[in-house]
């Protein structure tokens, strides 16, 4: 989206003034805040920007907070998935960020909120500079994009699973609706899953041979219903219907817990080098610039 060039300029200015802040690092963060890919202007990593500008990490830390106090980026505080790299929330202040445990609903289970590790800070263009249009919803890439941090290094024996498991994913704008089948298996148990409302359904097999071959969930912003249907061994088709305001993503599993936990504890993913919230606690520079 085009930039507030007015707006822009008077605050790239501020940043220039400030003290300790060099010109051309100045220079580099402008051209990409001025990037035509809005996606580069996403929860941008002060250490991956260090890395490729040749500065040290504190520097560019230094550099991304002189700039959101001037007025040109936002902090954005993400929850990230151990496992699975989701950024299951995003909020724009700490104060917001849960102080015990939060839900993945990926991988079905609670994450302790470890501000050292799990909270990741990042930055993205202030919304009056440049109001970014991600289209999130028009591709699966591009929800996947906006779902997943892009710090998560998957292992590939990881994403290889990933794939064998995967039964589809689709996007469905508001009031729409998606058809899809699942050859389901006998003593298989399959999950479709909504990382935009943090929810899911299970599909478990029929213990009393009165599974269904056919439902319909209903989507809303508070989460999906039903909860939980037995399937029939056999071709299934399940209907989802998006019954809220906005387009929301679904993708279904086949689910293998002993699989994937022999692969996760063999095959390690790994995080990029990222800004954590411990770590913005205790710059100077932040505490010194937002009074903490």
């Amino acid at each position: 989206m085009p930039l507030n060039q007015l707006l822009f300029q008077q605050r790239l200015a501020s940043l220039r003034s400030a003290a300790g802040v060099k010109p051309k690092d100045v220079d580099r963060l402008a051209d990409v805040i001025q990037d035509p890919d809005d996606w580069g202007c996403f929860r941008l990593n002060p250490r991956s920007f260090a890395e490729d500008n040749n500065m040290s990490p504190e520097a560019a830390l230094d550099l991304f907070l002189h700039a959101t106090r001037a007025g040109l980026l936002e902090f954005r505080f993400n929850l990230i998935c151990p496992g699975c790299g989701g950024v299951e929330y995003q909020m724009k202040s700490m104060d917001r960020v849960p102080t015990k445990q939060w839900y993945c609903v990926v991988c079905a289970r609670d994450v302790e909120a470890d501000l050292d590790d799990r909270v990741e800070v990042s930055f993205t263009v202030e919304v009056g500079v440049r109001a970014l249009d991600f289209h999130a919803f028009d591709t699966v890439d591009n929800y996947m994009r906006f779902y997943f941090s892009r710090n998560f290094m998957r292992a590939p024996e990881l994403q290889n699973f990933v794939v064998t498991i995967s039964k589809g994913m689709w996007m469905v704008p508001p009031g729409k609706d998606v058809t899809f089948t699942i050859q389901a298996e006998a003593g298989k148990t399959y999950r479709l899953l909504s990382l935009d409302t943090h929810s899911q359904v299970y599909f478990p097999p029929a213990r009393d041979g009165k599974g269904v071959s056919s439902v319909e969930v209903n989507a809303m912003p508070e989460g999906m219903n039903p909860k939980e249907v037995p399937l029939a061994p056999g071709l299934v088709t399940v209907r989802v219907v998006n019954r809220g305001n906005t387009p929301m993503g679904f993708m279904a599993l086949e689910v293998d817990w002993e699989s994937l936990n022999k692969i996760l504890a063999s095959h390690p993913s790994r995080m990029r080098p990222f800004l954590t919230a411990k770590m913005l606690l205790n710059s100077q520079t932040f505490r010194d610039l937002f009074r903490v």
